[in-house]
């Protein structure tokens, strides 16, 4: 007679769980539902537990990437669930985007950052820059701290790895083009002065104008024909009008020092280096002349303050 109570008593538990979970498989089928846009994966309660169902019947098959949205979005839902403050919990998400295609991640990396806002400590791990640089770029504030797995070189003891510090440019820049436009900005400024670092200088810059260039003009695709001057009124409105002399500066500099297989002669070299700064300085003045307000908007995103540029705005 105990056993049988006691049975009794566990049979009553289970199907008080079962209830609930009724009610959280429909709160999860909608979040996926939205998440996709379709409803082609539902999730059912079976007896005690559940079973998941396609167009055409139960199914036992997902992809690796559909496994990846549904746990991402149970882990979300469960939080909720825990009955306790943001401040009683630690949240740790590790890859949560693995092999999720194209189209979900940028939803499930807002839902992240949704999730990450509203509690007092998260640990988030990731492989995937996007993830990444949006994160950053939604929450990023002084308290946040942003490391890299450092691999170290296989020993007989096998692969290490430590934890250091990320780079400022993993921190500070959402975007290839911020950092490329910072850096052609300081030396522009002369806020630089490393020698060896200008041997990148002239493919950073033409790397910069191109990305600038191609929004400014989408229609063409060579930066050569959008920096030659025009020569007669035919063709005025198919080129830049600014500055004809810093115009064909910029482009002899950029056609003579980037893109080279070899080492440039040692004219050349010391040419390259003296001739940096004002390249720098006529490529952000171009930049200003065709775009004033990007050119504006960009000083402010770096955080540099420029006396000429509070005056001319």
């Amino acid at each position: 007679s105990e056993e049988i109570d006691q049975i009794t008593n566990e049979i009553d538990q289970l199907k008080s769980k079962a209830r609930d979970s009724e009610i959280s498989i429909k709160k999860l089928n909608e979040e996926i539902s939205n998440f996709l846009g379709h409803s082609e994966i539902q999730f059912r309660h079976e007896d005690t537990g559940y079973a998941l169902d396609r167009p055409g019947g139960q199914t036992h098959k997902l992809s690796d990437g559909e496994i990846s949205i549904i746990a991402l979005l149970y882990f979300l839902k469960s939080l909720k669930d825990e009955n306790k403050s943001s401040d009683e919990l630690i949240i740790v998400l590790d890859d949560p985007v693995s092999s999720m295609d194209s189209s979900n991640l940028f939803k499930a990396t807002m839902k992240i950052i949704e999730c990450i806002k509203e509690y007092h400590q998260s640990f988030l791990f990731t492989h995937n820059f996007t993830l990444f640089r949006e994160t950053m770029r939604a929450i990023y504030k002084d308290d946040i701290n942003v490391y890299i797995l450092k691999i170290k070189a296989e020993s007989k003891n096998g692969r290490r790895s430590t934890i250091a510090d990320a780079p400022e440019i993993l921190k500070k820049y959402s975007s290839e083009y911020d950092y490329l436009f910072h850096s052609i900005y300081k030396v522009s400024e002369d806020k630089t002065s490393s020698f060896e670092w200008h041997y990148n200088l002239p493919n950073m810059a033409r790397r910069l104008l191109e990305s600038f260039l191609s929004y400014q003009f989408p229609s063409h695709d060579k930066l050569g024909e959008l920096l030659k001057y025009p020569t007669n009124e035919s063709n005025k409105n198919k080129r830049i009008e600014f500055d004809k002399t810093k115009q064909v500066s910029i482009a002899r500099f950029l056609n003579t020092y980037s893109h080279n297989d070899t080492i440039p002669d040692p004219d050349h070299e010391e040419c390259a280096i003296s001739e940096a700064r004002n390249i720098c300085k006529d490529i952000m003045d171009l930049i200003k002349f065709l775009n004033k307000d990007h050119y504006r908007r960009m000083v402010e995103l770096i955080g540099e303050n420029n006396d000429d540029q509070n005056t001319n705005t």
